[in-house]
């Protein structure tokens, strides 16, 4: 989700064991952000199906799911501004607090 904005981002979290090296990860967040492209805006557009898609999950908790619609609903109005700071830091929180919050599946022993 947030590999456009932190290249780092996939090695982290493929190399993480530890919860020190999830706290690394979620580190990113605070880092400066690139500056807004036309292809970074519509990478993080394309990647707001992943909100999309928590909204619309039976599977997951209502609650979850109407923080998604109303994440998107954010997403779409400041896009529309075209308020990149605004925009990148909503996208952000809503990585951090809808699936920062799912449970973690157990690897197949």
């Amino acid at each position: 989700m947030v590999q456009p904005l932190f290249p780092q981002a996939w090695d982290l979290v493929a190399s993480a064991r530890t919860e020190e090296d999830l706290e690394r990860f979620w580190d990113l967040f605070s880092q400066p952000l690139p500056p807004p492209s036309p292809e970074l805006w519509e990478e993080l557009r394309r990647r707001e199906r992943m909100f999309a898609h928590l909204a619309l999950d039976p599977e997951v908790e209502d609650e979850v799911r109407r923080r998604a619609r109303e994440l998107l609903s954010r997403l779409e109005a400041l896009r529309a501004q075209g308020d990149w700071e605004a925009y990148t830091a909503t996208f952000l929180e809503g990585v951090q607090t809808l699936f920062g919050r799912l449970p973690v599946p157990m690897e197949a022993s």
